[in-house]
């Protein structure tokens, strides 16, 4: 049955992003796949990301990466509020990742991970990257989100 409690649905996220983030590393080793760091790791202002490959045999890189977190709750609210008429249930995105690639193949290869993988079913695509899609809206800003919904004996 759909979550119609605000607090019901954070204390699932609480249990969900562990999982997540375990999928999204399982993911990103299948492809390539590069997570980014934290703001001023390696002495630097700009944008770094870390190779996942790479990351999982070094513990200090895998301890600077950003990880993704659970939507704050003023951003949940503020959400309900502009453009779920207050349907909890429509949130779909309280526990976030992210996985940036160098190239398309790599993604494709993620992308075909996601769906080999028996403890998830993608939900909703939200296609950026498609040649109609506006990006002046998004500043030019391009990308590929997926809402997947978790299987495994750990997320029930």
């Amino acid at each position: 049955s759909p979550v119609c409690s605000l607090d019901q649905l954070y204390a699932q996220a609480g249990g969900l992003d562990a999982i997540l983030r375990r999928k999204a590393q399982d993911w990103a080793l299948a492809s390539k796949g590069m997570f980014p760091l934290q703001s001023g790791s390696g002495g630097s202002l700009a944008p770094k990301f870390v190779l996942w490959e790479e990351a999982v045999h070094d513990a200090r890189a895998a301890g600077d990466i950003k990880w993704g977190q659970i939507k704050s709750p003023d951003r949940a609210v503020e959400k309900l509020l502009r453009s779920y008429r207050q349907d909890v249930s429509r949130l779909l995105d309280m526990c976030r990742q992210q996985i940036i690639f160098q190239s398309v193949d790599d993604m494709l290869a993620c992308l075909c991970a996601i769906e080999r993988d028996s403890e998830v079913v993608v939900v909703r695509v939200k296609n950026k990257l498609h040649l109609e899609y506006n990006s002046a809206a998004s500043v030019g800003y391009r990308d590929l989100s997926l809402n997947v919904r978790l299987l495994s004996e750990a997320a029930h």
